[in-house]
């Protein structure tokens, strides 16, 4: 369940800018807010990718589900970057990417599934090493 809420999250707060400016004429500081918001989605659910190979296995159908959400939400932050470095910069006050990053991360589902993934990610790590290690000995 922490995988589409985070995606959502994800998608929530990039196209927040958009909305907000209801039709207006976007600038820099809209483009760049929404790539934050994207980006940070796409990067925690890449992170999630290799804590659920450490729980269950890289065939879980998670796996596959936080993949395809993190190369959309991606594909969106690219875009949004592009056009964020595209857009001239205006005298008025500038949004910037952090504006997207942090409402995001420090969302309660966002931190539980970093917390699981960095589990899963060290569960990960450390059975391989013991697993190399024990063959090693014989």
């Amino acid at each position: 369940m922490l995988i589409p809420t985070t995606a959502l999250n994800g998608f929530v707060v990039g196209y927040f800018p958009m909305w907000l400016s209801m039709g207006a004429a976007y600038n820099r500081g809209d483009y760049s807010v929404a790539a934050g918001g994207y980006g940070t989605g796409a990067v925690v659910l890449l992170i999630a990718i290799a804590g659920i190979r450490g729980f269950h296995g890289p065939r879980h159908p998670a796996t596959r589900t936080a993949a395809a959400l993190a190369f959309v939400l991606g594909l969106f932050a690219a875009v949004f970057a592009l056009k964020a470095v595209r857009e001239p910069a205006d005298g008025g006050q500038i949004l910037q990417v952090q504006e997207g990053i942090f409402p995001v991360l420090f969302t309660p589902w966002t931190l539980a599934l970093l917390i699981a993934s960095l589990i899963g990610t060290y569960k990960l790590c450390t059975s391989r090493r013991h697993s190399g290690s024990a063959s090693s000995t014989r």
